[in-house]
């Protein structure tokens, strides 16, 4: 279970990679986004990324594609979250409907193709989470690390095991 003192001291820990690392490296690939500031936010939410039964990498789904992470819940799945190289995000937040950006069209493929009420889109340094539960789709949560505050952050735990 995610405790919000771990989370919050996660979500430092990756602002200060964010700052001293910044596009040179976490923005050079998705891989060394996920796995220095996706992973561990996943982790102090208390979902063991390690382990299939909680978090599957790269499955492939029933309706095809395959989510980057796929968050399961008494062998059912309740999230996807689609990653991205760090920065991403930026052009999308300037939106005045996140949801109508082309990027989050490949999560909500995943999320209405494969009824899952939960997905989440994340370059590490910024998350929005989406409800795909009912008819529209609404943004339940946006995180952006350049001005998040403690309940910011708190918001994550949405998406905590």
């Amino acid at each position: 279970m995610a405790r919000l003192k771990d989370l919050i001291e996660t979500w430092n820990i990756i602002c200060r990679r964010m700052g001293k690392y910044g596009t040179s490296i976490l923005g050079a690939n998705e891989e060394a986004t996920r796995y220095a500031l996706i992973d561990p936010i996943l982790k102090a939410l208390g979902w063991e990324i390690d382990n299939p039964k909680y978090v599957r990498v790269e499955c492939s789904q029933d309706y095809g594609g395959k989510p980057d992470y796929t968050l399961m819940k008494n062998d059912k799945t309740v999230c996807y979250i689609e990653a991205k190289k760090w920065g991403t995000i930026s052009p999308i937040k300037k939106l005045a409907n996140p949801l109508d950006s082309d990027k989050l069209n490949q999560l909500k493929k995943y999320c209405l193709s494969n009824s899952v009420p939960t997905g989440a889109f994340s370059d590490g340094g910024a998350w929005y989470i989406i409800d795909y539960s009912k008819k529209n789709p609404k943004v339940v949560a946006f995180v952006d690390a350049a001005n998040a505050t403690i309940t910011d952050i708190k918001k994550l735990l949405y998406i905590s095991r």
